[in-house]
């Protein structure tokens, strides 16, 4: 009679917590056997099945499996609680549940363990939430902190960049006023073959500001995608011939030895002439910068079926694979070259691929080191 008022008393209580909390519940004997399930036990197992009453815990709950030791020292009271967090399980229907497993010791109505599953889900699935959006803001703060120190690098490369145009513009302007103040103070005293020299370099140079002003220009509208391309009818062998003839000056006073092979085809596309212009000159103000004094330097065009094809090859220093490989960068300069202390931007080449680019066209480049480099512009007719 004890024996079951001491049952019926058991599980009035468990009906009690049922009703006060969602769980599940088991009875197990010390050798930790199911002696009794709570009617909705089956919910909380990864397998269900009709039959969990005298079945061993790790057959219906594969989490408790090597457990056992910890389990029998609760029935021995050496440790007065132990929990599985978290257990996941997923539904037929979609969706998953989670539960916490509590197993305390039990003295009545007889000895043994209680098995407590506690439906957490509602908890569950905000912590998952917590954990996913803390490890999104970990990947934000990552690509914060990676776009921070792409920003310190730009406005390094950016002051850089001013430091070098500013010397890029000066040297035009200093020999644009030396000559000019010369012609100015001692006009008479030079002779008209001088004076034309004179002439010359001072126009040489003044091109040379309008085209340095032309990249920062374009170089702001490229950055902010307002780059607009004017296009009408050009010859391009043409356009070709005006731009070498440009840099006559600047081929004599490096005795370069340079060439124009064009082609006999009619070469008349749809381009923005100043544009493709600006491509041409900044090709060829590399080719001249890095082709050693008595260098070669050619610029050639050509009919491939529906394409315009245009090369400026030298003799120059050339370039490894992986510096061929950052050429195009923005603000790009290899050690190399600044330990030769060359003078330069590094806006040259981003300009001139993001301008051919915009024609719809393509450029590549060839090249070793010490035996010089191949600009390959192709454009479609």
């Amino acid at each position: 009679m004890l024996q079951k008022l001491d049952v019926d008393l058991w599980e009035q209580a468990m009906r009690v917590v049922t009703h006060l909390r969602p769980v599940e519940y088991a009875r197990l004997t010390p050798d930790l056997i199911v002696a009794f399930a709570s009617p909705g036990f089956a919910t909380v197992l990864p397998q269900p099945t009709a039959v969990i009453e005298g079945q061993a815990l790790s057959d219906v709950l594969w989490e408790f499996a090597g457990l056992e030791d910890a389990l029998t020292a609760v029935f021995q009271q050496e440790r007065p609680i132990f929990t599985l967090e978290r257990i996941n399980r997923t539904q037929a229907a979609g969706g998953s549940r989670y539960f916490d497993f509590h197993v305390t010791h039990l003295s009545v109505p007889e000895p043994g363990l209680l098995l407590v599953a506690e439906d957490v889900t509602a908890w569950g699935a905000l912590e998952q939430e917590l954990v996913q959006e803390r490890n999104e803001l970990d990947l934000l703060q990552r690509r914060l902190a990676q776009a921070n120190e792409q920003l310190q690098r730009l406005d390094q490369m950016k002051s850089l960049f001013l430091s070098m145009a500013a010397h890029d513009l000066r040297s035009p302007l200093t020999a644009v006023a030396g000559y000019t103040e010369l012609l100015q103070k001692n006009g008479e005293m030079v002779s008209p073959t001088k004076r034309s020299e004179f002439l010359t370099i001072i126009q040489t140079q003044v091109k040379r500001l309008n085209r340095l002003i032309d990249d920062i220009l374009n170089l702001d509208q490229i950055e902010r995608g307002l780059l607009q391309i004017e296009r009408l009818p050009v010859d391009l062998n043409q356009l070709v011939q005006n731009t070498a003839a440009d840099f006559a000056y600047l081929v004599a006073r490096n005795q370069h030895n340079l060439q124009t092979n064009l082609t006999e085809d009619a070469l008349v596309l749809p381009i923005d002439e100043s544009k493709m212009q600006q491509v041409l000159y900044n090709l060829l103000s590399n080719a001249v910068k890095y082709t050693p004094r008595g260098g070669e330097i050619q610029v050639t065009t050509r009919r491939e079926g529906e394409t315009a094809v245009i090369e400026v090859a030298d003799t120059g220093l050339g370039m490894t694979a992986e510096q061929v490989s950052h050429l195009f960068e923005l603000y790009y300069r290899s050690d190399e070259v600044r330990s030769r202390k060359i003078q330069g931007t590094g806006l040259g080449l981003f300009i001139v691929r993001s301008l051919v680019e915009a024609h719809g066209g393509t450029i590549s480049v060839q090249s070793e080191p010490d035996a010089g480099s191949v600009f390959t512009i192709s454009l479609p007719l």
